[in-house]
């Protein structure tokens, strides 16, 4: 299969996140010079956005196969690098103030009467159902190893999965 396009949502479009990145990916992918590239922004929702832009250009018939993802390294590349109003301009950031995901998540949960506890069950139903697909092999065929520069793998599986989750374990931890 031909690839059409690279797509990739990035915040932070600066040093090693800059230049358009899915052009440099394109490239140092060995593509050809025919797939441009394009990053976008929409700050937190910046790669599903990237993944849903793709999707909407397959599903037209603009393209057929669209490399599709996020790029961010928030320990490389801290939130705000990129300057810019929001960041740089007091007036500005007072007028057009910018919820944090977790502090918005937890406005939600309080206008809507969401319980720690019913968040955190929540959040075991969803750890269970994702132990079920990856036990199930559903993601067989999604997940690509990662390797160095050696060839040698340094990452093959989703490292945000917790197996065992229980509504008193989560209840442990501290908010975030």
């Amino acid at each position: 299969a031909v690839i059409d396009d690279i797509v990739l949502g990035v915040v932070s479009p600066v040093g090693e996140q800059g230049a358009v990145i899915a052009r440099t990916a394109a490239l140092n992918a060995g593509l050809p010079e025919s797939v441009a590239g394009v990053q976008l922004n929409r700050f937190c929702a910046s790669g599903l956005e990237a993944t849903n832009t793709a999707a909407q250009k397959v599903r037209s018939g603009w393209d057929q196969l669209i490399i599709a993802g996020g790029v961010e390294s928030m320990s490389r590349v801290p939130m705000g690098s990129d300057g810019g109003a929001l960041f740089m301009d007091p007036a500005t950031a007072y007028d057009n103030y910018i919820v944090p995901q977790g502090t918005g998540a937890d406005l939600i949960a309080t206008i809507e009467g969401f319980s720690r506890e019913d968040v955190d069950a929540w959040a075991v139903r969803s750890q269970e159902k994702a132990e079920a697909a990856w036990s199930g092999g559903y993601f067989a065929k999604s997940v690509v190893p990662v390797k160095d520069i050696n060839g040698v793998t340094i990452l093959d599986h989703d490292e945000h999965r917790r197996p065992g989750s229980t509504v008193e374990g989560l209840g442990k931890l501290k908010p975030a």
